[in-house]
């Protein structure tokens, strides 16, 4: 009897059924834990980018105005606005909030260490400067995407620390410049067009509109109280205050390649 088991067709088809069915679920289990944990870095990257921009975000303004209308300083006009992702205030188009502490052994690392993109060791973080730079954490770069702008950033930073730039609040690279820009309290960046308003005369208003989030905050809170708390619309000269500085994007920021002495 148990020699007709074996030689049962259609139970040696069921065994090898069975086999067959546990070989293919045995990959499909490893591909979706290859899948869960390939969403719980992703996951885990995200968490780090809102809260490296929740320190201090820049966020840039791009404003056109409405087909068919004539915008002026006190018009409603909706402008959309878009949030900069800064990796880390580090921005790419990228920004970067104040960074921690970078830990001893993290930092042995990253002093032998080299870029990925070919930019050669990596500069040591001063002593005093409490800033873990993005090349710190080998499980975002260099795999993710921005991660050679985010180290343009950070070898920028640090330099301009070193050369005594010590109130730097926030850092983003704008790819249409090639250029990193670094954020303080008290300077914004913009880009300005002109237009004409019911009246007929010409006014500039600003397109687009980045820095620290504490300065470009106060120059739209100048554009709603202008507007006695209505729907913000153009902002123009009038809703920068005085103490801050304005610098063209086409005219600000810092080539990083000049100014590290590397090659692009």
């Amino acid at each position: 009897m148990i020699r007709d088991i074996f030689t049962n067709k259609w139970i040696i088809g069921g065994v090898l059924l069975l086999i067959l069915g546990a070989i293919a679920f045995h990959i499909l289990l490893e591909r979706d834990m290859a899948n869960f944990r390939r969403q719980v870095m992703q996951d885990r990257h995200a968490i780090q980018e809102r809260a490296r921009a929740a320190a201090e975000k820049e966020t840039t303004q791009e404003v056109t105005p409405a087909e068919g209308t004539t915008p002026s300083a006190e018009k409603t006009v909706t402008a959309p606005t878009e949030q900069v992702k800064t990796v880390p205030e580090r921005q790419t188009e990228t920004e970067t909030p104040q960074q921690t502490a970078l830990p001893a052994e993290k930092a042995d690392a990253a002093e032998v260490a080299v870029s990925a993109f070919g930019f050669g060791p990596f500069p040591k973080v001063p002593e005093g400067m409490d800033f873990e730079p993005f090349w710190a954490d080998p499980e975002l770069y260099p795999h993710i995407k921005g991660s050679r702008d985010s180290e343009l950033i950070d070898r920028v930073w640090i330099k301009a620390w070193e050369e005594g730039k010590r109130d730097i609040v926030g850092a983003s690279f704008k790819s249409e410049y090639n250029r990193v820009f670094l954020n303080y309290s008290n300077v914004v960046y913009v880009t300005w067009d002109k237009t004409v308003d019911e009246d007929g005369n010409r006014i500039r208003y600003i397109t687009r509109l980045s820095g620290a989030s504490s300065a470009t905050n106060r120059v739209r809170a100048n554009n709603i109280a202008r507007l006695g708390g209505r729907v913000p619309t153009l902002m123009t000269e009038v809703d920068i205050p005085s103490d801050i500085e304005v610098i063209l994007h086409s005219e600000g920021g810092i080539d990083p390649f000049e100014y590290l002495g590397l090659n692009p």
